[in-house]
């Protein structure tokens, strides 16, 4: 791609009708960023306003912009790291641009998504607008009758136990949510989300939904979690070997 990097001629190469409120909201749904990423999120939420959702920056540039908006220093390589996050994510795509001798110059970036608004011509149906359309000569005894057994389940706490799509869901949230408090010091991102992702697989498999009600999962995950991070440091040495018996034994109990 040969661009001069004006506003102009970027913004042929848009994508869709850019705006950073929208591409921050669709960014902050798509992944937990550390402090410094945010702010690297708020800083290119800014350079594609411009261009219509393109622009073009030099990491060296970047760096620079970001010190002088932030007073924070960010050294190259969270630079280079931040960028192939957002092209993984899908967030933007990546460009490289040449001069006219061929020589390396900023690249391009293009923003691929952003938060759209439901649609007022393609509502969401719920319960009640289905209801609607029965006449009023359906809506007899036997309705009622489902109405108030679904509010006694609800009352006794029948289905206080999820399905394993559901379990799935709440089980992943409280893992990530203890992200921080067991992460540093252990696990990078990438491997966060792979460990999370192999014992949510591991306890689903194992049929824990119908064991583990719902008011349990946050509990469950904290028990687990804090189990392999205590394995994960008596592997590395850093803590004794006499307390082995100290941890909880999730894949057997």
């Amino acid at each position: 791609m040969l661009l001069n990097g004006t506003a102009e001629e970027l913004s042929k190469y848009s994508k869709l009708k850019y705006e950073s409120t929208k591409f921050i909201k669709k960014v902050k749904e798509c992944w937990e960023y550390s402090d410094m990423q945010i702010r690297c999120v708020y800083l290119i939420s800014d350079l594609a306003k411009r261009g219509n959702g393109a622009f073009s920056v030099a990491y060296s540039s970047f760096q620079k912009m970001f010190k002088q908006r932030f007073k924070k220093t960010i050294s190259l390589s969270s630079v280079r790291r931040f960028f192939g996050l957002m092209k993984k994510l899908g967030m933007l795509s990546v460009n490289v641009a040449k001069r006219k001798n061929e020589t390396q110059s900023a690249n391009i970036y293009i923003v691929e998504q952003q938060y759209e608004e439901q649609q007022d011509d393609h509502p969401i149906e719920h319960p009640d607008d289905h209801l609607n359309i029965v006449s009023k000569e359906t809506k007899n005894v036997e309705q009622n009758t489902v109405k108030k057994d679904i509010v006694n389940y609800q009352e006794k706490d029948i289905n206080r136990y999820l399905n394993p799509s559901d379990f799935r869901s709440e089980l992943e949230k409280a893992c990530n949510d203890l992200y921080v408090t067991y992460s540093i010091g252990r696990w990078n991102k990438r491997q966060w989300l792979k460990l999370v992702s192999v014992f949510v697989q591991e306890t689903v498999l194992r049929g824990m939904n119908r064991k583990i009600p719902k008011n349990n999962v946050a509990p469950y995950a904290y028990a687990s979690l804090k189990n392999i991070a205590f394995k994960h440091d008596l592997k590395n040495g850093k803590v004794r070997q006499n307390f082995r018996k100290l941890y909880y034994d999730w894949l057997n109990e």
